[in-house]
């Protein structure tokens, strides 16, 4: 697994986990950065807590692509239904969690690309986490409300 991808997964999840929303746009990658502020992340995560997280393995790709996919296992807890939070659960089909409940779940490819600048990937720049990815629970173990 590449350590860089890793290590910049890992920083992103514990600031989530610890709700330091400034440190994990630090580890976001640099296009998204681009397009969004720091405040659209903590939307987007706020109303949301990673309860647990363990990094299985990493996909391969495509060598030219330079992206590294990265399975996670993930407990979130759902606070409340944001629009964001409803519409992304709506799309994995899982409508039908409620405020409270904990989804013990599967994210297959969490997406890091390294870039030297926004758009342009580059195997030496920085690299991020794209955030959207983090949420695409792919393959739900199990649900329960604390």
């Amino acid at each position: 697994m590449n350590e860089k991808a890793r290590e910049a997964l890992t920083k992103f999840l514990y600031a989530w986990q610890n709700k330091k929303y400034n440190n994990m746009y630090k580890y976001c990658q640099l296009t998204w950065k681009k397009n969004h502020k720091k405040t659209e992340l903590k939307k987007m995560f706020r109303n949301t807590e990673i309860v647990k997280f363990e990094i299985v393995q990493e996909h391969p790709n495509d060598a030219a692509i330079l992206r590294h996919d990265i399975e996670i296992n993930v407990k979130i807890r759902f606070k409340d239904k944001t629009e964001f939070v409803k519409t992304l659960l709506e799309n994995l089909g899982l409508s039908e969690i409620k405020p409270g409940m904990i989804i013990d779940g599967v994210v297959k490819k969490v997406t890091i690309i390294p870039e030297n600048a926004p758009y342009k990937p580059d195997e030496n720049g920085t690299f991020g986490v794209n955030p959207i990815s983090v949420m695409k629970i792919e393959r739900q173990l199990s649900t329960k409300k604390l």
